[in-house]
């Protein structure tokens, strides 16, 4: 389901503050970027030793893993920490309509596949875009207003 934003105002006002829209562009995505790494940042810590979180489970290990990956202590994807930092850390701006975020790291996707940890859970991660999106015109509409 897209993120649609409905603006309702006289056409002078609106149009001043489409324009101040237009001029911020993709000011918001760092802003929703910060808040899905918080998000992702969550879900390694709730699901560092297995268990469900955000409607994902990660499997516990099959076999202990070595000494050098942590051993009996070892955190679920998080033996050298790259993952983690990288889950979120890049936009993609594909087209008008359509921007993610993610990691170039090789590994990501096959791990992604066996233990989710970028994800856009609803209704809760919808909630926060639209807060996000919200504060984002409140602050374009001051602005076209001084």
């Amino acid at each position: 389901m897209p993120l649609k934003i409905e603006v309702k105002a006289g056409h002078e006002r609106l149009s001043s503050f489409a324009e101040k829209v237009r001029l911020l562009g993709e000011d918001w995505l760092p802003e929703f970027q910060g808040a899905m790494i918080r998000k992702t940042d969550e879900t390694f810590d709730e699901l560092a030793h297995g268990g469900s979180f955000r409607g994902v489970t990660w499997p516990w290990f099959k076999r202990t893993p070595p000494a050098r990956r942590g051993g009996a202590g070892a955190l679920l994807l998080q033996d050298t920490g790259r993952l983690r930092r990288e889950a979120a850390a890049t936009i993609f701006v594909r087209s008008d309509s359509e921007t993610s975020f993610g990691t170039l790291l090789p590994y990501a996707a096959a791990q992604q596949k066996m233990r989710p940890f970028l994800f856009f859970e609803l209704p809760g991660d919808a909630e926060t875009a639209r807060d996000v999106a919200i504060n984002f015109l409140r602050r374009a509409y001051k602005e076209s207003n001084s």
